[in-house]
């Protein structure tokens, strides 16, 4: 049977995820939660993605607890990474960050066999149909998720500009996925929106760098 190019993404997805789960067991490389984390966002965006344009609900896995706990891994470590820019070095605060991001690496390693079961679980269930929505319905849910994006964005809080910057990660990652003739339909300014993205993501990470400073110093 003819796979819907979406299957074929959430299983090279989650194949990918399984990878660098094995290589971090062995290497303890940010590079490796970097990609869990990403291709975790990859399958999420698919998943928001079909869950809105077909009749029928397809349960997608559940990698919450992998995707967080890879998270605050990845977050100390960008904060580490900051405060060894600096020409001032707060070296008690990286001190203990280090000693945080080694009880958080512990811990995830500890549940890293579990997390490959629940992959290895999801590779033998993954289906979609064959074939992609008509252009219309794409159109309506690029639209949607604009709207959606507007709305969090006027709740004018730290939250609100968080969640716009997801929307507008979500709305890049299922755009990125759809075949080249599917994009052409569909008016979206990628470079603006990636560059808007990427500085709100910045932005986030300033506060979050200091937001460890605060509780660590």
């Amino acid at each position: 049977m003819k796979k819907n190019i979406l299957h074929s993404i959430v299983e090279d997805s989650l194949q990918s995820i399984e990878q660098n789960l094995s290589f971090y067991l062995h290497h303890h490389s940010p590079e490796y939660i970097h990609k869990i984390r990403l291709h975790v966002k990859k399958i999420k965006s698919v998943y928001a993605f079909v869950n809105k344009v077909y009749s029928k609900k397809y349960p997608s896995p559940n990698l919450s607890k992998l995707f967080n706990e890879a998270g605050k891994i990845r977050e100390v470590q960008l904060s580490v990474h900051f405060f060894n820019s600096l020409p001032d070095t707060p070296e008690e605060c990286i001190v203990r960050l280090k000693k945080t991001e080694n009880i958080l690496i512990s811990t995830f390693t500890q549940k890293t066999g579990r997390y490959l079961k629940s992959v290895r679980k999801f590779q033998e269930v993954v289906f979609f149909p064959k074939t992609l929505p008509d252009k219309k319905t794409i159109k309506k849910f690029f639209a949607d998720q604009h709207k959606k994006a507007n709305k969090e964005l006027k709740k004018k809080n730290r939250k609100g500009v968080h969640q716009y910057r997801k929307r507008l990660k979500k709305i890049m990652y299922v755009y990125q996925l759809l075949p080249k003739k599917l994009q052409k339909n569909i008016s979206l300014d990628t470079f603006f929106t990636d560059t808007l993205q990427n500085k709100i993501g910045q932005w986030h990470d300033i506060f979050q760098h200091f937001h460890y400073y605060l509780k660590n110093k």
